[in-house]
């Protein structure tokens, strides 16, 4: 995630005090809302958020999608979901970001309480308003009780490489590892046989995510 220190300082010296334009997230027209209020380490969401220009002003120049995570009243992290040119950008004009965010800690989320505020901010302009969400992040060990006849994962302990056999072989589309730091250090299609020999011993939690979209957690150890 990129620092914004430089465009905002920017933003800040060389945007005219006397233009008005009132430009704000249309939240009738986006998908950020149908974010789950509870989401596990490491998802990956697809967001829309639209902009419109809500003033008589046209604007001609960038349009920036921003985004942060406020935890109690400061912002972790403050990046650049997008930016997009505009030319004689009207009255009710409305302009679409669509964006991945993967909701882990290298983006600054933390386990236990979030709240994602995104808005945008223009070339030229003021903002009219933006948009939060609060989603609790849980670690994928604390997930669900896990269906212990749908995945055998062995040897655990393991030295090198695991073994994933599910009970239906043709279950599994996707398997994602990732270390106690939330780290992916495996992301790819179901294998049966999984190669960790260079990872460093210690704890490791196994993402399983099955056809039908449900998803199971197991953790591994590696000796």
């Amino acid at each position: 995630m990129k620092n914004l220190f430089t465009l905002l300082v920017n933003l800040i010296i060389f945007t005219p005090l006397v233009f008005s334009q009132n430009i704000g997230i249309d939240t009738t027209k986006q998908n950020l809302i149908n974010l789950p209020d509870t989401i596990f380490i490491n998802d990956n969401y697809a967001h829309t958020v639209n902009v419109t220009n809500y003033s008589n002003t046209p604007l001609t120049g960038n349009i920036y999608l921003m985004g942060g995570i406020d935890s109690s009243g400061t912002f972790l992290s403050v990046d650049t979901l997008g930016t997009k040119p505009v030319t004689a950008f009207g009255l009710n004009d409305t302009l679409s970001f669509t964006y991945n965010e993967i909701y882990n800690f290298t983006n600054s989320y933390k386990l236990g309480g979030n709240i994602v505020v995104v808005w945008p901010v223009a070339d030229f302009g003021t903002t009219n308003d933006t948009l939060s969400k609060p989603v609790f992040i849980r670690a994928a060990a604390s997930i669900n009780k896990l269906d212990k006849s749908a995945i055998y994962i062995y040897p655990n302990p393991f030295n090198d490489k695991i073994t994933i056999k599910p009970t239906n072989k043709n279950s599994i589309k996707h398997v994602r590892i990732f270390d106690v730091n939330g780290k992916i250090i495996f992301n790819d299609a179901y294998s049966q046989t999984i190669n960790l020999a260079k990872e460093r011993k210690g704890l490791y939690f196994v993402e399983i995510l099955f056809y039908d979209n449900k998803r199971l957690h197991y953790k591994v150890i590696k000796h």
